[in-house]
Formats: C-alpha cells, sequence, structure tokens
C-alpha cells in the first residue's frame, strides 16, 4: 500500500463504518415496518372473543406490540449514534483538509525524490514522516 493510502485509512475506514451502519440501521427499518404490517394484519378479522382463537392471537398481538417497541427503542437510539459517528468522520476530514494547500504536494514530490524512495536519505524520511503525521494526526494510533 502506497504511503498516502495509509494515510488515507482512516479516513476511509470511517466512511466503511457509516456505510455498514446505514445498512444495519436500512434492516432495522425494514424490521420494524415489517413488525407494524403483521401487526396490523393480526387485528384485521379478529376471531370472536372467549375462543381459544382469540386468546391466542392475543397472545401473539402482546408478543409483536413487545417486539415492535424493542424496535422502536433502538431504532431512536440508533440516529444519534449516525449522527456522531458522521460528526465524528467530519472532524476528521476537516482537520485533514486543514493541513498546509502545499504541504500535500511538497510530500508528493519529496516520495517521488530518488533520495527517498532509492537512497533511503534520513532527513527527507523525516521529513515524509513528520509531514504525514501532520496531515494525518489520526492515523498516528
Amino acid at each position: 500500500m502506497r504511503a498516502l493510502e495509509l494515510a488515507q485509512a482512516p479516513l476511509r475506514s470511517c466512511i466503511d463504518q457509516i456505510a455498514e451502519f446505514r445498512a444495519r440501521l436500512h434492516m432495522l427499518e425494514r424490521e420494524l415496518e415489517h413488525t407494524r404490517k403483521e401487526l396490523g394484519d393480526l387485528h384485521m378479522d379478529m376471531p370472536r372473543v372467549d375462543t381459544p382463537e382469540y386468546d391466542e392471537r392475543q397472545r401473539e398481538i402482546a408478543r409483536l406490540t413487545r417486539r415492535l417497541y424493542d424496535l422502536d427503542v433502538a431504532h431512536a437510539h440508533a440516529l444519534p449514534m449516525l449522527e456522531q459517528l458522521l460528526e465524528e468522520c467530519r472532524e476528521k476530514r476537516t482537520d485533514r483538509e486543514g493541513a498546509p494547500p502545499d504541504l500535500e504536494a511538497s510530500l508528493r514530490r519529496a516520495i517521488d525524490d530518488p533520495r527517498y524512495w532509492r537512497d533511503g536519505d534520513p532527513q527527507l524520511t523525516r521529513y515524509v514522516n513528520d509531514g504525514f503525521k501532520q496531515l494525518y494526526p489520526e492515523s498516528d494510533e
């Protein structure tokens, strides 16, 4: 992996986390929708009161009502979590973009310099390392 790709990995990881979170949130929303529909269907054509079918239907309605409540709570907690994740990614991107605009170009020139890639010049290597730490501070972890 090239040095620039390594430095961008935390941001790409952040984007991957958001995509995975959104996929899970979508599955949760589909399950919510399905449970609501199933609950609505159970209320249609109710059996007569005081029959075994009625009691069974009431137990199933109670079970689905509890499930719907749990899904609603999970969904309510997931939305702020997604907002927090989005904000963290925005901050990482802003931090990365806050570096001097010519620093990245300067680092690219330094990396292309044969003294860096062929000779392993310690001074040039230190300059490149320090420059990437300044551009991508979150990649120090």
